[in-house]
């Protein structure tokens, strides 16, 4: 199964898993910075239906820097080597 989506129409990524996925949206907030809000969902599968539907794990959001996502990467990179 394919894990990382990209939607550039969106200008967000995807982290799909079974059971949960992370969402990443690049937003400008009202007062003209640019923020990633990342949001987690539980999968809910009805086979009735054949159709999947997303529950929202927490109502808010953790909002992201263009300074946190570059640490975030950067760390990223570092476990990797």
């Amino acid at each position: 199964m394919k894990a990382i989506w990209y939607f550039p129409d969106k200008q967000s990524i995807l982290l799909k898993s079974i059971e949960w996925n992370l969402w990443l949206n690049k937003t400008e907030t009202r007062d003209g910075r640019i923020m990633f809000p990342l949001s987690v969902n539980k999968v809910i599968y009805n086979p009735e239906t054949n159709e999947f539907n997303y529950e929202r794990l927490r109502e808010d959001s953790i909002w992201l820097s263009k300074e946190n996502i570059l640490e975030f990467i950067e760390i990223l990179y570092e476990l990797i080597k």
